[in-house]
């Protein structure tokens, strides 16, 4: 490659070495989906091999923001915590195809920053690709691509990054369909471990104006709050196959993400009401934010996850034992509610609070 071409911002040399530690993943998770019937070839190639009809789905996802704080950390304290960008990305995918019955077999990456020499920092490199086996290890899922393009005049630093998982559903009866939801189901939430990947716009808007030390600064409960912000999104995808493998139907799924309990009328934009009665624990840093970025808990409510990850519904039968699948496998369950006859709304009465479509 040229030295033009180097100087301009596009340096292969540069990026050489990054590339191979994600072609090691590649090679290391390539069997990883046989447990679901899916075999990968060494191009990357794959087929389901059992004999049951099926069906396939795609999701992207991107990250976001999130990773300006990891490299914050980076920087400041030389800690690289990259794995955890790299989780998150990748869980993000996974559960929102999990939400669909589909469980994740192969993943392609995209890590895209300003410029070659952000890929030649082995130790964010290593972190990065490390986060992206323990991903795969985790969900039985094939690394079979990705891209690493530096795009400097496109993004001003800090990667991009997003990935593409593609899930499998067999039998197709376990497909999940939130246009099945109707009113009469009970709401399940699964917990939060903490910010997720939503919510991080916020975070670096206050979080460097605290006191004594920005993002670096100590929390009453002595941890440190970016490394609580920096904590992975939890997978929830063998929660949803423990429960289909028990033979009890999920009607519905919602992620808790975006839009926090609002989400659920742009996921289910039907006319009933969601009437959640109760509550989870909310994990500490949520509260912390609240506290110290003086929130109003709608905003609270409609910014971050707030303590529920996944939000499944259920039939009233179902409920109780969905919880304890849950709790077996070290989730927090609780039952928060049910959908009821009603207008397009959230009827969330642990604050007394009320959220439509328009507010």
């Amino acid at each position: 490659m040229s030295k033009e071409y180097a100087a301009a911002g596009v340096d292969p040399s540069l990026i050489k070495p990054f590339k191979q530690l994600m072609r090691n993943v590649t090679e290391r998770t390539r069997t990883f989906p046989q447990r679901r019937g899916v075999y990968v070839d060494t191009e990357g190639c794959y087929n389901y091999t059992g004999n049951q009809a099926h069906k396939w789905k795609q999701v992207t996802e991107g990250l976001g923001n999130k990773i300006e704080i990891a490299e914050i950390v980076y920087r400041t304290t030389g800690v690289a915590k990259f794995d955890s960008s790299a989780l998150d990305t990748m869980r993000m995918a996974f559960n929102d195809a999990a939400a669909q019955g589909a469980m994740p077999v192969t993943y392609t990456d995209e890590v895209a920053p300003a410029n070659s020499p952000w890929f030649n920092d082995s130790i964010r490199a290593k972190s990065m690709a490390e986060g992206f086996y323990q991903g795969c290890e985790h969900d039985d899922v094939a690394l079979v691509g990705g891209e690493s393009p530096a795009l400097r005049f496109l993004v001003i630093d800090n990667p991009v990054m997003s990935g593409c998982v593609v899930g499998l559903i067999t039998p197709i009866s376990r497909q999940i369909k939130n246009s099945e939801v109707v009113p009469g189901l009970v709401m399940v939430g699964v917990g939060a471990n903490g910010l997720h990947s939503n919510g991080t716009s916020l975070v670096l808007d206050r979080g460097p104006k605290l006191s004594p030390d920005g993002l670096l600064s100590r929390m009453p409960n002595g941890e440190i709050f970016a490394d609580a912000i920096l904590r992975p999104t939890p997978s929830y995808v063998r929660l949803v196959e423990r429960i289909q493998d028990a033979g009890i139907t999920i009607v519905g799924i919602v992620p808790g993400t975006g839009g926090g309990v609002a989400k659920l009328m742009d996921a289910i934009p039907k006319e009933m009401t969601f009437r959640i009665r109760r509550w989870m624990g909310v994990p500490y840093v949520l509260q912390f934010m609240r506290e110290r970025f003086e929130l109003g808990i709608r905003s609270c409510l409609t910014t971050f996850n707030w303590g529920v990850g996944y939000y499944l519904f259920v039939r009233p039968e179902d409920a109780e034992a969905v919880c304890k699948i849950g709790e077996d496998w070290g989730h927090p369950m609780a039952i928060l509610g049910e959908t009821v006859e009603g207008p397009m709304q959230v009827d969330f009465q642990p604050e007394k609070e009320v959220f439509t479509p328009e507010a």
